[in-house]
């Protein structure tokens, strides 16, 4: 730390209604609604529960295989709101502003405040309402109960090194006497600035006037130990330690316990609470400095920050230096699966140092997110991604810059979690950087520009034929060349994704005379539907609380349902069965043909009808005649970087997408006669097909009459935005 100063609308809607019913029952809604179990069988409804809803998603359970989203000054209920879109765009963790009773409050502070957070007054979260601008322990707890539901894991920022300061080296009134009053919780040197050539400076030392604690004391180690089981037992899954190069580890001495111990006790905790904790420190630069340890004295307890790496390869694409971009390497020594990078950090963009290194105020969000490329493409390091504040006028706890839901970078993220544990290859050919995955997918990013057509070198991709998932545009690798056309963004994220299967068209040319009498069998008196498991005739979230009760006991399926709920057909019900439901409930890729009525059970005989006529050309549908126009003015929520669509229908059966023209603050759409139910739809913009999987965001149910208006007035909760209609 540098301190210079889903759709929601009738089906879901529907879900909801249900979960609300069975809840009341023994059940707890979810994403994947949960079964109320006992005490032995609470830890695997759990991990159903989880790991149905990340799979769901793509993302990592292991947050070092996935990505981190960095809500800096972000207020805990904005986070909330923003969980649905968080996980679409492939952020298994979000880390959150340090969240300790601070020395003074933030309440309508602007953001040019932010540092304040970094001085704490004491070990607590915030309980006082209306005193920090970030939200209070009620908060944090309702953050991490809705994470949960979507398998995102919440990151709290802990200072640990320091207490504020009152001004000068005085300390702060707000630091409890406890501590402030006992001389063995302070450093003997805590009012003298830190000599970066020395390393017992490095962590005795005060940074720029904050009193150094005495990390050593046991007092101060409990202190911490309660307050990181205190935000556990409010849900949180790891923790960023602030200046953790200003600890010391044990390798400097026997003395130096802090990180052995309360690490020690922190992991333990979580196993108690039936999870993995995830930590890192903030290690600026070289743990050497001043005679320090190898990094290896810190990554034996925890992950820690690569700033050399990113800060590099973001000035380097500010120059257009390819070469400086395509760094693969880890400056510190740190090993790929211990090692947080970014493209930016709170300090880098807060600060404004004067190295340039270490400033990145100055860099465009342009030139930010083709660094992301790089960085987020890498194997096994962890990667954050800073969201902006846009400046510093604006108050703290709003959302400022989207940057973090751009197309590229929800394609980067999904890259990342898609390749997690597969082989590298770092390289650069011309203009171009880039990472190859696997064998089978790259991220391109053209360091001197936007679009251009390429063709450099592959090392490990297979020939074949690839789509860049951001343009759609068609890349191909043959004779060991990678060749096809970036897009304006300046990166190409170059792999194939399966697609759901779609239902068979109507054939176009006319059936053939048959030979003899078609055979017409009547339609069977039983049959099932995969993933029915209710036994509904449909696929939904009530199947899931069926297969979840069946997985941990409290329920016994039989014939037909038990053959609907066993969709990977292996004979039980197993997590596997929910978790492809859960893949097919959000778009993914349906392999196990769910929602298809097979098994057709007792059919009676098939009988020939009496007098066979011969079968007629098919005849054209006719085009519907317009009926409503939809009018939408979506300015108030719009980035430019969607597309707007609207999802008609009359009943569960029949239902149709369509497509809304136009710019700016002005979209229209007709819609058919007989359709006066709607939603309008907002598009991930680097798509082309109209479904729930590549929907960003949506309105609430609406109904058509002839010239209706809908105008976007803000965000809503649970992915939705608010509208006002007219007509």
């Amino acid at each position: 730390m540098f301190l210079n100063r889903t759709f929601i609308g009738k089906k879901t809607l529907s879900v909801m209604l249900v979960c609300a019913m069975v809840s009341t029952v023994g059940v707890t809604s979810a994403i994947t609604t949960t079964a109320t179990v006992t005490d032995k069988q609470n830890s695997q409804a759990t991990t159903v529960q989880t790991e149905s809803s990340a799979n769901s998603y793509g993302l990592k359970d292991n947050i070092q295989d996935g990505v981190i989203l960095h809500a800096w000054e972000w207020s805990l209920s904005n986070i909330k709101d923003r969980l649905p879109q968080i996980a679409q765009a492939g952020y298994s963790a979000v880390q959150t502003t340090v969240l300790q009773h601070c020395k003074e409050s933030t309440a309508g502070k602007a953001n040019d405040g932010w540092w304040v957070y970094y001085q704490p007054a004491s070990f607590v979260l915030e309980t006082q309402s209306g005193y920090s601008a970030l939200g209070t322990k009620a908060d944090l707890q309702a953050l991490c109960a809705e994470a949960e539901k979507y398998g995102i894991k919440v990151i709290v920022d802990v200072v640990a090194n320091h207490l504020g300061n009152k001004s000068g080296y005085d300390l702060s009134p707000s630091i409890p006497d406890d501590i402030r009053n006992d001389g063995n919780c302070w450093h003997d040197q805590w009012n003298k600035e830190i000599n970066y050539g020395n390393r017992y400076s490095i962590t005795h030392g005060s940074m720029n006037g904050l009193p150094d604690l005495n990390t050593e004391n046991p007092k101060i180690q409990t202190y911490v130990k309660n307050y990181l089981r205190e935000c556990m037992d409010c849900g949180v899954k790891g923790f960023r330690f602030d200046a953790a190069k200003h600890i010391s580890v044990p390798d400097e001495g026997g003395e130096y316990t802090f990180w052995s111990n309360v690490l020690s006790d922190a992991n333990s905790y979580a196993q108690t609470k039936g999870f993995n904790l995830y930590s890192y420190g903030e290690v600026l630069n070289q743990t050497t400095e001043g005679g320090g340890p190898a990094v290896t004295g810190y990554t034996q307890y925890m992950s820690v920050t690569e700033n050399t790496v990113g800060n590099s390869i973001r000035t380097s694409m500010k120059k257009k230096n390819v070469q400086g971009v395509a760094d693969g390497s880890y400056h510190k020594g740190t090993s790929a699966d211990k090692a947080v990078l970014w493209a930016e950090s709170h300090d880098t963009y807060a600060n404004q140092s004067e190295n340039e290194y270490e400033r990145s105020n100055d860099v465009s969000d342009f030139d930010i997110n083709k660094t992301w490329g790089m960085v987020g493409a890498r194997n096994k390091a962890t990667a954050l991604y800073f969201a902006r504040t846009n400046g510093f006028a604006t108050k703290i706890g709003t959302v400022n810059s989207t940057q973090c839901f751009s197309n590229e970078v929800i394609a980067v993220n999904k890259f990342h979690n898609k390749y997690a544990g597969q082989n590298e290859y770092v390289a650069y050919s011309g203009s171009v950087a880039y990472v190859e995955r696997g064998t089978d997918g790259v991220v391109l990013v053209n360091v001197s520009g936007s679009s251009q057509q390429v063709s450099v070198p592959s090392h490990i991709m297979k020939d074949g034929t690839y789509k860049d998932q951001i343009t759609g545009n068609t890349f191909t690798v043959s004779n060991k060349q990678i060749s096809g056309q970036i897009g304006e963004t300046g990166i190409a994220v170059v792999h194939n994704v399966s697609e759901t299967p779609t239902q068979p068209t109507t054939p176009t040319t006319p059936p053939t005379q048959p030979t003899t009498p078609p055979t017409q069998p009547t339609t069977p008196t039983e049959s099932y539907m995969i993933g029915d498991a209710n036994g509904d005739n449909g696929v939904n979230m009530k199947d899931c609380v069926i297969m979840q009760k069946a997985v941990v006991g409290s329920v016994t399926l039989t014939g037909k349902k038990l053959k609907a709920a066993d969709v990977t057909g292996d004979g039980k019900v197993s997590v596997g069965d929910i978790v492809a439901v859960m893949r097919y409930l959000v778009g993914y890729t349906n392999t196990y043909k769910i929602g298809t009525l097979v098994g057709v059970e007792n059919p009676t005989s098939p009988t020939s009808p009496t007098n066979p006529t011969s079968p007629t050309n098919p005849t054209s549908p006719t085009t519907p005649v317009p009926g409503n126009t939809v009018s939408l003015d979506p300015s108030a929520i719009a980035t430019g970087t969607e597309r707007w669509a609207l999802y008609v229908w009359k009943s569960e059966t029949d239902n149709k997408w369509i497509n809304m023209s136009g710019s700016g603050s002005s979209f229209k759409a007709d819609v058919p006669d007989g359709y006066t139910n709607f939603i309008v739809v907002r598009m991930n913009g680097g798509t082309t097909e109209n479904n729930w999987s590549n929907k960003w965001n949506q309105s609430a149910d609406l109904t058509t009459a002839n010239g209706t208006v809908i105008k976007a007035t803000g965000w809503g909760a649970n992915g939705t935005f608010t509208v006002t209609q007219s007509k």
